[in-house]
């Protein structure tokens, strides 16, 4: 049994902009690695998936499909069993798997806007990137059905998932923007 101290906590890899970042697709963790964690006495292990060869990711879509936007892109098998295998071997060590993820994605990166309703668009002015004016397409959080998108998907990532432990969700950066009101 590995005590739980609320201080211990644990997030390999290189610093980059403004967190840690582990990249699983160079540098899968292992028995030995979540053993190595475990003697440090780390409880949590908190990734994000930030430019690492085939598992650059940071949208629960890409983790998990949509039953509400079914034509939306599916995701990877390999990084699926990647976050299963992770999540159950530090668990097999009393440590806890988190990701950050990046939400509400940018639809256009899953599916051509045309394929969304219009009700679960909204429109956000990207301080960078977006048209010529900065403008670009977002799920609009507003939306009974981009609610019922996140809460399907989050359903199915923790029944899917069962050894994942819980998720810090970021906005307002390169692949994920709340709407802005009033545009």
């Amino acid at each position: 049994m590995v005590p739980h101290f609320r201080a211990r906590y644990e997030s390999l890899g290189q610093y980059h902009s403004g967190h840690i970042s582990y990249h699983f697709g160079n540098d899968p963790i292992d028995e030995k690695k979540a053993e190595y964690l475990a003697r440090l006495r780390a409880n949590r292990f908190c990734a994000t998936f930030d430019g690492g060869a085939e598992l650059s990711l940071s949208q629960i879509e890409q983790i998990v499909h949509s039953d509400v936007f079914p034509f939306m892109k599916k995701p990877s098998e390999h990084v699926r069993e990647t976050i299963r295998h992770t999540s159950q071997v530090l668990a097999a060590y009393g440590i806890d798997f988190y990701m950050m993820l990046w939400e509400p994605a940018l639809p256009a990166m899953y599916a051509p806007l045309e394929a969304y309703p219009a009700e679960a668009l909204g429109t956000v002015h990207r301080p960078w990137g977006g048209d010529a004016e900065g403008m670009d397409a977002t799920f609009c959080v507003s939306s009974p059905l981009v609610k019922a998108h996140y809460r399907n998907i989050l359903q199915k990532l923790i029944r899917e998932f069962p050894h994942f432990r819980g998720m810090l969700l970021y906005n307002m950066d390169g692949c994920a923007w709340l709407c802005t009101p009033g545009l």
